[in-house]
């Protein structure tokens, strides 16, 4: 089986995110003679011009960026063997630190409550979130709970999927959303997504139903595997920023529009999970009712999904890239 390299292609990012000097120039071989690799990086931040003051800042010159458990999964902030963290929220807030002309930290945070004591603004925030303390800005992914097939999707109808072995992970959200829809599966359970990926490609299941980032990470690296529809209504995941910090607000709303309109949010977003759909109404799945069943029953009843259960101790499979924040 072939699959797709888990990068595609080398974005014109930082070697080191966390200093926030993305496409900084690297001296050459025989400058590296003449000074270190320290004061080479000195000399790269000293160059920089801020575009925010330091009043607005909780660490002068530098861009904090809260992550929440929420981005600490893949593809937004997965871990790799050296206990540093990349992923779409790493990149995207780099490339936002350049374009305000500061380095950039990434922090653990809990909840945005923490904007303006522990960090600045907090990734991946649901861009409906009602609060009279933060606003969200630039909006980058969507949440939704999405099927993936092997092979060309080509449904987006409940009678399509109806019947059908699905592989779903144990104990998840996901697998609540499924047992309580008027949908009719065979369920599969598997211990990671990873596993279930595996299984779909191995013809074990029709589908794999999951959130559809993480899903879209793991699909981005088999050649053969896609989306094809989404179970739920999506939610928009953006930036919070504190409203009465209105010098950062305005200059990262600018900084978002200006990626976004130079093509650079979707190069750091599909760089991760590939080129996946818009979500909308139209990849919803037709014709079916969600919280209509509270219980799961076995196979030989009409009413729910049924099940059947995969052990694997493997970890949940992620990607890598250039950029790397150590929390």
């Amino acid at each position: 089986m072939s699959t797709k390299p888990r990068l595609l292609f080398a974005v014109p990012l930082i070697a080191a995110c966390i200093t926030g000097l993305a496409g900084c120039s690297i001296p050459l071989v025989g400058e590296l003679t003449q000074t270190s690799v320290n004061d080479a990086y000195q000399t790269q931040v000293n160059a920089l011009t801020p575009r925010v003051s330091d009043a607005s800042l909780v660490t002068e010159h530098t861009l904090t960026v809260g992550l929440t458990a929420a981005s600490t999964v893949a593809p937004y902030a997965s871990s790799s063997q050296n206990n540093s963290y990349q992923g779409i929220d790493i990149d995207l807030a780099s490339m936002i630190a350049e374009q305000l002309g500061l380095q950039v930290k990434f922090v653990a945070v809990g909840s945005t409550d923490e904007l303006g004591q522990t960090c600045d603004i907090v990734m991946n925030v649901p861009a409906d979130t009602t609060s009279s303390d933060f606003s969200v800005v630039g909006t980058y992914t969507a949440a939704a709970t999405g099927f993936f097939t092997k092979g060309e999707a080509t449904t987006t109808k409940a009678t399509d999927i109806s019947g059908k072995k699905v592989g779903v992970q144990s104990g998840s959200a996901t697998k609540t959303v499924l047992e309580g829809s008027s949908l009719k599966v065979i369920e599969q359970e598997y211990q990671n997504l990873d596993e279930a990926f595996k299984g779909l490609e191995n013809g074990e299941v029709d589908y794999v139903l999951c959130d559809v980032r993480p899903g879209a990470a793991l699909a981005h690296s088999y050649s053969d595997i896609s989306f094809v529809a989404t179970l739920d209504d999506p939610s928009f995941m953006g930036i919070a920023v504190l409203d009465s910090n209105s010098e950062l607000k305005g200059a990262l709303d600018t900084a978002c529009k200006t990626l976004a309109d130079k093509g650079l949010q979707k190069l750091a977003v599909t760089r991760w999970i590939g080129d996946m759909p818009s979500l909308s109404d139209q990849t919803k799945l037709s014709d079916v009712l969600l919280n209509v069943n509270k219980t799961t029953t076995s196979a030989n009843t009409d009413t729910s999904s049924t099940q059947t259960t995969t052990n694997s101790s493997a970890d949940d499979g992620s990607t890598a890239g250039s950029n790397a924040a150590v929390l």
